[in-house]
């Protein structure tokens, strides 16, 4: 049993449609390797205790939504798997308001350490790999696209 919350699609809409707005959708997906995208490092009192992995699509889409840059030019740049520093920092924002969904007033504050890159060392997720609670969502972003996400915590 985990000492935080599992995000389940309702928690994830509302924080995103808080973020996006009206439009947002989220369903159940199918899980996301740490090796397939952005990993996000969730802490507390150092210890990795939850990593959220987001595909190129959805850092493109959030990064590009946050930014006003255009459809587009998120699509182009998922699928060329090359992700503008601009939206990667504009996702860092979004997964640091993303773990909301695993806390509430009597969890342990989880902090976002770090937003890995698909070519930076992710070996901190590795302890939770096959040994946490995974939960996975596709998420559409309105007048953007779909991406998937998936959390796992200890």
């Amino acid at each position: 049993m985990s000492a935080y919350i599992i995000p389940d699609t309702k928690s994830v809409e509302e924080i995103l449609t808080m973020l996006f707005g009206d439009g947002v959708k989220v369903d159940s997906a199918e899980a996301l390797s740490i090796d397939d995208g952005f990993v996000a490092n969730y802490i507390f009192e150092e210890n990795t205790v939850a990593v959220c992995v987001a595909d190129y699509h959805l850092v493109a889409y959030a990064g590009a939504s946050m930014m006003m840059i255009p459809a587009g030019a998120a699509t182009e740049a998922a699928n060329d798997k090359d992700i503008t520093p601009v939206m990667v920092e504009s996702y860092y924002e979004v997964a640091n308001i993303l773990s909301k969904t695993m806390m509430d007033a009597t969890s342990a504050h989880l902090k976002l350490a770090q937003l890995a890159k698909p070519e930076d060392d992710t070996s901190f997720a590795q302890p939770l790999v096959g040994g946490s609670t995974e939960v996975s969502f596709s998420v559409e972003l309105p007048g953007y696209g779909a991406g998937r996400l998936s959390f796992l915590i200890a």
